[in-house]
């Protein structure tokens, strides 16, 4: 059963278990905001370490959450559902490798919503611990009301045959991708894929057993609808979603005996004929008090209101709860367009609720209130607007468009390809990079458009592959981003970004003490120019030396001035577009030491 007051954060669901370190993972998700996405790797990094104290949105700690967990985590999402970010970061760099625009194959949305995460042991022996988060809610900051159902599993040494279709649904991601996986991210998903197979997963509350639904991805369509067996309906059944479509409602109807409830959007339930509402006497909705969201700024893309999806349905003495993606509309289940993910729980009734328990007090019951028809409905104009600008979002997300660099001395030319073949209608289409500002966007010409299209010239942390479209229409904007294709771009973008934060007064020691593990966010650290006092963390009373600190970690951790050791490599090697080092001038007298003493380790291992 469901309580309101009961709510779970997304933080806690990537803390790792106690004494397990993060191995890799797979995210999939409709919509995707980048900045919700870069406290992603920060938290699998540092929550792992329960005494770790990490400011909540800090640059640098993120660029080494960044650092340390990118190449593990691989997340798709619908092309053109990348929001427009509310800020502006050079960070967004580091994502471009992680993300990766999945097509459905029968040509509805990719929409599933579900996190796959694999946790090591630091005890030998000890099995893999798994991690499933399936969700409807998609990886942003909406303001929404989802639910989320959360499966620990380790991996046994025996398959299940009751994995197969969360195996074969991590198997496919990689061939749904609109670019092609490097090798090191597909062999880590191949891994995830035969690790599910092995996992054995512990049941919430009183459920007895459970099933996997993975929609979409057969080689024909094939129709959904919840049921106890193929042949058989239910006995009551009752919903919660989001969107709905009046063949869906029927359907759904029809598998049942009792309609318990239908909970869905009013403007939803606005446009459904009469006759379709009435299949579901009981129409509810999220009553004003928790539908409104005065203290949430209204931010264009952003969902707010009813976003969860449920199917609950009792046959005999069981009831089934279908938690997922799924909305009750024709695309989802009868059509069998979307990708989609659920999964099934079963208990008996007498333990987890009937179907009118979701909508009794001890359930939703207090947060909602019966449908009411809206007598005003949106203007002609308007819904026309909005239709056409959505049409020409997938047009232009589904064709081929990449960016090209061209270098010059003082920085770098940025070119877009491919729009020529798109007709923008009576659109207006604007487009920018996210490194930058929107005002500084270039409006696409409506007809006579070059087969390359200079978008500006750019300095090289400025470069990315994250390209925002706007698109307007009479009143009516939409914005988006593409994570495009990008040809002869610098190898070292990433590492020019940490090569920037490090160069900001303090920065290059608040970095070392990430690595140390022994950064305070209180911590107050010198402005200095390289002498020596700028080589302590001024804290309250007096100041901790980083020698001492270096010392310590190398008696008792020298795995972490292994990371040091690293940073120093790309910082010699790599950072030098300008002539000037990010290192300040004493710190390589400090660390030479340290470096013999590791190289000296290294060779005695040997």
């Amino acid at each position: 059963m469901i309580n309101p007051d009961q709510r779970s954060m997304l933080v806690d669901a990537l803390t790792p278990p106690p004494e397990y370190t993060f191995e890799n993972g797979v995210v999939t998700t409709f919509s995707l905001d980048l900045v919700t996405l870069l406290s992603v790797p920060l938290n699998l990094c540092w929550l792992a370490n329960p005494n770790a104290r990490v400011a909540e949105f800090d640059p640098l700690a993120t660029l080494e959450g960044m650092r340390r967990t990118a190449s593990k985590l691989t997340v798709f999402c619908q092309p053109g559902r990348l929001q427009l970010p509310r800020v502006v970061s050079p960070l967004f760099v580091l994502l471009e490798d992680m993300v990766y625009e999945a097509v459905a194959p029968h040509g509805g949305a990719f929409h599933p919503k579900v996190w796959l995460l694999k946790f090591t042991s630091n005890v030998v022996g000890r099995p893999a611990a798994l991690r499933l988060l399936v969700l409807s809610r998609n990886l942003t900051d909406d303001a929404s009301w989802d639910l989320s159902l959360r499966l620990e599993g380790q991996v046994s040494k025996k398959r299940h045959s009751s994995n197969k279709p969360l195996v074969s649904f991590i198997n496919a991601l990689s061939g749904l991708s609109s670019r092609k996986l490097p090798a090191i991210r597909s062999g880590a998903l191949q891994s995830l894929a035969s690790d599910v197979h092995e996992a054995e997963w512990e049941l919430p509350g009183a459920f007895e057993s459970l099933n996997f639904h993975a929609l979409g991805l057969g080689k024909k369509t094939a129709m959904w609808i919840p049921r106890p067996s193929p042949a058989e309906r239910w006995d009551e059944l009752g919903i919660i979603s989001p969107f709905v479509t009046g063949p869906a409602i029927e359907a759904l109807a029809n598998s049942t005996y009792s309609s318990t409830f239908l909970v869905s959007r009013p403007e939803e339930f606005d446009l459904l004929p009469e006759k379709n509402s009435a299949y579901f006497g009981n129409d509810l909705v999220l009553n004003d008090q928790v539908d409104s969201a005065e203290d949430i700024d209204e931010l264009p893309g952003r969902q707010q209101g009813l976003h969860a999806k449920l199917f609950v349905g009792r046959k005999a003495w069981n009831t089934h709860v279908f938690i997922g993606s799924a909305n009750a509309t024709t695309a989802a289940l009868l059509a069998g367009q979307n990708v989609e993910f659920i999964v099934e729980l079963i208990g008996r009734y007498s333990r987890v609720g009937k179907p009118s328990t979701w909508i009794s007090e001890v359930g939703i019951g207090d947060v909602l209130s019966s449908y009411q028809r809206s007598p005003i409905a949106e203007s002609t104009e308007t819904l026309q607007a909005r239709v056409c600008l959505e049409e020409l979002r997938q047009i232009i997300s589904s064709s081929v468009l990449h960016l090209n660099c061209v270098q010059h001395e003082d920085g770098w030319d940025l070119w877009l390809a491919g729009a020529d073949k798109i007709d923008f209608g009576q659109i207006e289409v604007s487009c920018w990079p996210i490194s930058i500002s929107q005002a500084k966007a270039i409006l696409l010409p409506a007809a006579g458009r070059l087969p390359l299209i200079k978008i500006g010239h750019f300095a090289l942390e400025d470069l990315t592959s994250f390209l925002a479209f706007n698109l307007k229409f009479d009143d009516q904007q939409q914005s988006f981003v593409l994570n495009l294709m990008m040809h002869d771009a610098p190898l070292n973008r990433d590492v020019e970004v940490l090569r920037a934060a490090l160069k900001k007064p303090g920065g290059f020691i608040r970095y070392l003490l990430l690595l140390l593990g022994d950064w305070d966010p209180g911590a107050r650290i010198s402005d200095g120019d390289g002498s020596g006092a700028q080589w302590k963390i001024v804290q309250d009373a007096g100041g901790v030396p980083l020698f001492e600190m270096m010392a310590r970690a190398f008696a008792r951790d020298p795995g972490r001035l292994a990371l040091i050791a690293d940073l120093m490599q790309h910082l010699r090697n790599e950072l030098t577009t300008d002539g000037m080092s990010a290192i300040p001038n004493d710190f390589e007298m400090i660390w030479q030491p340290f470096e013999q003493a590791l190289a000296h380790k290294e060779k005695r291992k040997k």
